[in-house]
């Protein structure tokens, strides 16, 4: 199997899908991804149980499920995520670096 792009890779815990598809197999699972679409979502009745997903390509976007979203709301919810995705990206680099001297 090829592996996704690690942008649009999703690592979901196969147990995880299992008990979604036992208990709640008509809801739908939404996902943000820092490429393409930024939302994306799938009917949890659609998903193979297993432990990645790409979302480019198994998902769909998110107004693809929830038609009373407007584009311009999409737009600008996907700025706030980038950005907040972008930030968290940056203080996770900077601790790593943080560990990395202080542990050399």
């Amino acid at each position: 199997m090829r592996r996704a792009p690690k942008e649009t890779r999703i690592l979901i815990y196969k147990k995880l899908i299992d008990n979604y598809k036992e208990f709640w197999n008509d809801s739908i699972l939404v996902v943000v991804v820092p490429c393409g679409k930024v939302f994306y979502a799938q009917r949890i009745s659609e998903l193979e149980p297993k432990e990645e997903y790409n979302a480019a390509t198994e998902f769909l976007g998110i107004e693809e499920f929830f038609c009373r979203i407007n584009e311009e709301d999409l737009a600008h919810f996907r700025e706030k995520a980038l950005w907040s995705m972008e930030k968290k990206g940056k203080s996770e680099a900077r601790a790593r670096t943080a560990l990395t001297t202080t542990y050399a």
